[in-house]
């Protein structure tokens, strides 16, 4: 187990795929204790396109499994999210009767529910993309999504009512006559608040709306204090403690590639502060995320020390700062050409996970680390 500059203990990378192979788009979460670990994944799988899973228990590995019920459903871009009882639940992309659409499982006492479509009545050409899913404070999960062609693109949410049993999907905007893209769900302590960013003349805003419960209905408002935050770069979204997000994102400056963080506060108002200073570097998918008071950026880099992309990580209670060290968490291996990471959060550190890209020259493999913090 390396040690970091911080005090950080960073695991040595695992190999978490068995049978797939051509791996991509890996999504993790892990209980509050860290005990439990879910990672899951679209590779082949006997020829087919499958969405797999693989769990770690108190840090032993079972095997791999597929999730999807369809072979022939080029089934891809799954999310997870796993609630503090260890429940596990999984949405993905794939299609049905020649439609594109949302598809949910769960593991609820170790059992696991058989995969339901989620289509919205008013999506006839049913064009889903960019799923994601996340687990309320009372274990109900909540799912967004867009779905649209041309210059209508919607964002949808479902939501698993209690009393029924299944899932209603509401659609969040009106009538979409522009382009409504990245949706990401955070709560503002019980409550679902789903964000996006939505296009007018070329130019993207954040956009959210807030669940009604006693109303059942959707409020549409603008995020306070996230002014500066340069919504064209579309930066991915993470809760900041229970009342306040942060956005991440990459960015050319004097042809080096920068990564920004910024921050919802009156000050700032999400300017970004760069938080990589490393010379010539080349960064690329950044993710972020916020554990034991410490906000958390790990990224896909190249610099003048490393030929083929690594990981690359770095945290700090008061990020940004003006030069927070930047570590290196993959080890490196032959195969490298690493992209997409992907992170959770647990008490006292965080889960990596991340694909060495086959179609950038690597062997499509899935790897993991943890970082401990100190």
């Amino acid at each position: 187990m390396a040690a970091a500059s911080f005090g950080d203990r960073v695991t040595p990378a695992e190999v978490l795929n068995q049978q797939s192979r051509e791996n991509r788009h890996v999504a993790i979460s892990v209980t509050p204790g860290g005990d439990r670990v879910f990672v899951v994944w679209d590779g082949i799988v006997a020829g087919q396109r499958r969405i797999v899973g693989r769990e770690s228990v108190q840090g032993e590995w079972l095997n791999e499994f597929v999730l999807d019920a369809e072979p022939a459903a080029a089934n891809h871009s799954p999310d997870v999210a796993v609630d503090h009882m260890g429940n596990v639940h999984v949405v993905w992309l794939g299609r049905q009767s020649e439609r594109d659409v949302v598809f949910y499982t769960a593991r609820i006492s170790e059992a696991w529910v058989p995969p339901i479509p989620l289509v919205a009545a008013d999506d006839l050409r049913g064009s889903a993309d960019a799923v994601t899913i996340a687990v309320a404070p009372d274990g109900r999960p909540w799912i967004a999504w867009q779905s649209g062609t041309a210059n209508r693109v919607n964002i949808y949410c479902a939501e698993l009512c209690a009393d029924r049993g299944e899932f209603v999907v509401h659609r969040l905007t009106p009538e979409a006559i522009n382009y409504n893209l990245m949706p990401s769900i955070q709560f503002e302590h019980d409550t679902p608040v789903v964000y996006w960013y939505a296009a007018e003349n070329a130019t993207f805003s954040l956009i959210a709306a807030r669940f009604l419960r006693e109303q059942k209905t959707w409020e549409l408002f603008v995020p306070k204090n996230l002014d500066q935050l340069p919504a064209n770069r579309l930066p991915g979204l993470f809760a900041k403690g229970q009342e306040a997000l942060a956005g991440i994102w990459y960015d050319q400056v004097q042809e080096t590639e920068r990564i920004f963080l910024g921050l919802q506060d009156p000050l700032t108002r999400g300017a970004g502060t760069i938080i990589d200073h490393r010379p010539r570097a080349l960064n690329h998918p950044v993710v972020g995320t916020f554990s034991s008071g410490n906000l958390i950026a790990v990224w896909c880099s190249m610099d003048d020390q490393t030929s083929r992309p690594q990981v690359f990580y770095t945290r700090g209670v008061q990020l940004p700062t003006d030069h927070p060290d930047v570590l290196q968490v993959s080890d490196g291996r032959t195969s490298g050409f690493y992209n997409a990471p992907a992170v959770a959060p647990f008490d006292g550190g965080v889960v990596v996970t991340y694909t060495s890209d086959a179609a950038q020259g690597g062997d499509g493999s899935v790897l993991f680390q943890k970082i401990l913090f100190e």
